[in-house]
């Protein structure tokens, strides 16, 4: 039975899709299509060992997107599979996003938790540490 993946993804003010999964046990290689559902168009591709994606092109404010993932193993039988659609706000560009303010961290024995207020028309977050 294939497994399920699921996948996260976060657009970037500048319009790139960055996506990403968790690895498949016994997977050796995903293949990533990043592709704008009116007309196919693919906007960014992997094929690769890694478990994430970017796209190579800038999104349309308004348009449709499908994000597909396939894991493969070594006989290049497909073990499992996930796909996600969303769609990107029509004023997008328009945008003009400021950083979360009231950033709280606190500190645990193996992790820190990390709040913040919300951005007003924010889609996803990015959260660096140490500048990664």
């Amino acid at each position: 039975m294939a497994t399920k993946i699921n996948i996260s993804y976060s657009l970037k003010q500048n319009g790139i899709v960055s996506c990403w999964w968790h690895s498949v046990a016994g997977a050796n290689r995903y293949s990533a299509f990043i592709r704008l559902v009116a007309n196919g168009k693919a906007i960014g591709t992997s094929f690769t060992a890694a478990t994430e994606c970017l796209s190579s092109e800038k999104v349309i404010a308004g348009g449709v997107y499908r994000i597909s993932v396939s894991a493969r193993d070594a006989k290049n039988r497909e073990i499992g599979s996930g796909e996600l659609k969303f769609t990107v706000p029509s004023d997008f560009y328009a945008r003009n996003l400021t950083a979360p303010t009231r950033v709280k961290a606190v500190p645990g024995t193996e992790s820190v938790q990390i709040s913040f207020d919300s951005v007003s028309g924010a889609l996803s977050y990015d959260v660096w540490f140490d500048g990664k």
